[in-house]
């Protein structure tokens, strides 16, 4: 593995798996900043363990033996978190002791502004932008900006109410996941995703959408719609608009039937109906 290149870290935080990528020649304390924006605590309060050893700040990734797909244990120190909001910053009688000091309030603001920034450039360098489990109502607008970069953009697991029309903005996206997201009809905007001429996986699974409208099958590179486990009742014929359909997973939903343009779609394999089980 050499130093430039990307690899993606899986963060055991809680109850939750974050996904981090990031070179491997970054050092650990690069993780740090990452980690601060996605869990909300200072990279002073968090502890990272990898293969039972507490990594070293000063330490590359490459050097610690972490590599794409490696697990890393973050535990984080009670109470240690970016900090109160402007509104509940004033400090009481007795942490005045604290207030006298110069070092807290800086810092604090040094350290959130280039987790951001590296976060950014970390998508743009990898073309991955992974904000699972994050608790989103709305997708954060620095990722519309990423135009052309952005390949996969994952979602799963937040709580999406609004799922904006830029999305057409990012116009190479291979794979969308919206797994989990609580969706509901009208949440997403259909007619958003039709510039969207690369798009090859769209996962849909584990929502509440009623059906999937006529729209789909104008995204002529699909190969793989993810819909299991919804409350769908119908499937737009249009769906046999998709030439290069490979795999659609339709299970646990209302359907008593799928449409017969499905016949149409030439690379279908069988094992659509192995897992259709209306």
């Amino acid at each position: 593995m050499a130093d430039g290149d990307v690899i993606t870290i899986l963060v055991k935080h809680g109850n939750n798996t974050l996904q981090v990528s990031l070179p491997a020649a970054a050092k650990v304390r690069d993780l740090k900043e990452q980690l601060q924006h996605l869990t909300n605590v200072l990279p002073r309060g968090q502890k990272l363990i990898h293969k039972g050893k507490l990594l070293n700040c000063d330490a590359t990734l490459r050097s610690a033996n972490v590599g794409s797909g490696s697990k890393i244990m973050l535990l984080a120190s009670q109470g240690i978190h970016q900090g109160p909001s402007p509104a509940t910053s004033k400090p009481s009688v007795t942490n005045r002791k604290e207030k006298s000091d110069s070092l807290p309030s800086a810092p604090r603001h040094n350290i959130q502004k280039p987790s951001k920034n590296v976060r950014i450039q970390s998508w743009k360098t990898t073309g991955i932008v992974s904000l699972r489990d994050n608790d989103l109502q709305m997708v954060p607008s620095e990722v519309w900006s990423l135009g052309s970069s952005a390949r996969v953009l994952d979602l799963s697991g937040n709580c999406l109410t609004d799922f904006s029309m830029s999305i057409s903005s990012l116009t190479n996206l291979k794979r969308l996941c919206l797994s989990n997201c609580g969706l509901v009809d009208g949440v997403i905007h259909w007619e958003s995703l039709l510039l969207l001429k690369s798009l090859s996986v769209l996962a849909l699974d584990h929502n509440s959408l009623t059906s999937i409208p006529a729209e789909i099958g104008e995204l002529s590179s699909l190969r793989q719609l993810l819909a299991s486990h919804n409350k769908l009742t119908a499937v737009h014929d249009n769906i046999g608009n998709l030439q290069g359909l490979e795999k659609l997973e339709l299970s646990n939903n209302c359907l008593s039937s799928v449409p017969s343009s499905l016949g149409d779609c030439l690379s279908l394999i069988e094992w659509l109906y192995l897992i259709w089980n209306l």
